[in-house]
């Protein structure tokens, strides 16, 4: 098997590969060095994830992920709108989950071992189809085979763009602009101090914008260190920034520049943010444009049969719902699975289903409008905002992330028992 990126998706792709003894090969572009960066990215987790954790073997709690028990809420200016505890909502599956991208990605390459065949630095330039295999040539020069390639290479996809030009496949701006970053503080400092209560037992921050202040923010203490915190922000903008070719930032811009612009933004909002931010060296700052795909009825199969998108490279989708990881992670569990037991013809052509089609479109556009309220300079819908997160019971507010979640499990249930496998 060949895989294309050596992200989560990738790398929990190879793993689950590996437990089932099939040999792969890991295409990174990214240099080796690079493949840990944190570049300021936090994943929230859901009740499936979890599952295939404890399914693959993974040690996961406090290491990869770890458990909300509260959250806290406050708007732009530092006033508290809501607090409540999120490890008593009752129902199993509600739990919810933060991950810190590097310590993820560290916990995944230990479990992979250093005997893999993993190539960084090296480029997809296009691949070919016959009846038996697949032949991949990269920017070195070489060539690789495999009976597959499972791209798993995130939203700028150099294997989606083998297969579908940018007239056909043309990305979607979705009108928001994101920062994030890791502050960095001196122990003592009273804002630091603040803020570390805030986010300490491993409580869910965010701050919810208005009319005047448009956008919605979140933070949270690192994992691998006491004096930092990750935060992002996503805030409107009908102007789409400048584009890097970086693939770990999704394209996005770092450095004086964005550190500038997200600073004029926090300007009139309280100290806390404008600290944040003031505490983040610029080169840790990345601003990008969020995309997803306009057409979102495109195959993911390619047209020989031996070629498949998975993850980001599938599905892109603003972060609001907290499911671009967990619907790459399902997607790479589900795919290996079956690739271990089917032919790879047949194990390709059952991930292109209009059943998980139709859930990721709904997922998309469900999370398109959740950015748009989520960053909106209407005082209605602000107020509608606030609302909801200041009077519906806890359960009410994070039901939207549990419920979507069970297209996740309903997929991998059905790979499970279409393979013959225990649930």
């Amino acid at each position: 098997m060949i895989i294309a990126g050596a992200g989560p998706c990738g790398l929990f792709t190879a793993i689950t590969l590996k437990r089932e003894g099939v040999p792969f090969v890991i295409l990174e572009r990214a240099r080796a060095e690079s493949l840990m960066s944190n570049v300021g990215a936090g994943f929230d987790i859901t009740a499936t994830t979890v599952r295939l954790f404890e399914r693959l073997g993974l040690a996961y709690e406090n290491r990869i992920c770890w458990k909300y028990q509260a959250a806290h809420v406050e708007d732009m200016h530092g006033s508290v709108i809501r607090e409540f505890p999120m490890n008593k909502l009752g129902k199993k599956g509600s739990e919810q989950w933060s991950a810190q991208r590097s310590t993820m990605m560290q916990a995944f390459m230990e479990a992979l071992g250093s005997d893999i065949d993993l190539r960084c630095g090296v480029a997809i330039e296009s691949f070919e189809e016959t009846e038996d295999n697949v032949i991949v040539s990269l920017s070195d020069g070489s060539t690789v085979s495999g009976c597959a390639l499972l791209a798993c290479d995130g939203v700028k996809s150099a294997v989606r763009r083998q297969m579908y030009t940018e007239a056909e496949d043309p990305m979607h701006y979705a009108g928001v602009v994101a920062w994030w970053g890791i502050s960095i503080w001196e122990k003592g400092d009273d804002v630091f101090e603040e803020m570390v209560r805030n986010v300490q037992d491993r409580t869910f921050f965010q701050c919810l914008g208005d009319a005047r202040s448009p956008g919605s923010f979140f933070a949270d203490k690192a994992l691998d260190s006491d004096n930092k915190i990750l935060w992002c922000f996503f805030g409107p903008s009908k102007q789409e920034p400048g584009q890097s070719d970086d693939l770990r930032r999704r394209g996005g811009v770092t450095g004086e520049g964005a550190k500038a612009e997200i600073s004029q933004r926090f300007q009139g909002r309280s100290e806390t943010l404008r600290r944040l931010v003031e505490n983040t060296p610029a080169k840790g700052i990345t601003m990008v444009g969020l995309y997803d795909r306009k057409n979102l009825d495109l195959p993911y199969l390619s047209r020989g049969g031996r070629a498949v998108l998975l993850g980001d490279a599938a599905h892109p989708q603003t972060p609001f719902l907290g499911m671009g990881v967990n619907m790459a992670l399902t997607d790479g569990f589900v795919i290996a699975s079956r690739l271990a037991k089917q032919d790879p013809k047949a194990a390709l052509a059952s991930f292109d289903t209009e059943a998980r089609k139709t859930f990721n479109t709904k997922t998309i556009n469900d999370a398109r409008w959740w950015a748009n309220l989520g960053t909106t300079t209407s005082c209605v819908k602000n107020t509608v905002m606030r609302n909801m997160i200041k009077y519906l019971p806890p359960a009410m507010v994070v039901n939207d992330i549990v419920t979507v979640d069970n297209g996740n499990r309903d997929f991998v249930d059905a790979t499970l028992k279409d393979l013959g496998m225990d649930l």
